[in-house]
């Protein structure tokens, strides 16, 4: 099972946010236009993130991975986002 890791999501978004990031978001790479939501915009978090987050509605997959997508003025950077339970 793939649980969100909203540790790492944090960290990740807070080594970038002074680098030209415009937004980020967690989701399910393999059905990212139905799970994904905007976590981090204009220079803040949107969402808390915490144990008890639910991303789409979900907290974690057997099937799918949970990544961060990073975007950034001229580019996007996806990461695997993910702890096993």
């Amino acid at each position: 099972m793939k649980v969100y890791n909203f540790k790492k999501a944090k960290e990740v978004i807070k080594k970038y946010k002074d680098m030209d990031l415009k937004s980020a978001s967690l989701g399910m790479k393999e059905d990212w236009h139905w799970t994904a939501e905007t976590v981090w915009a204009n220079g803040k978090f949107t969402k808390k993130l915490n144990e008890k987050t639910e991303i789409g509605g979900i907290t974690k997959s057997y099937w799918a991975t949970p990544v961060l997508e990073l975007d950034f003025e001229d580019h996007l950077l996806t990461i695997d986002c993910y702890t096993n339970e």
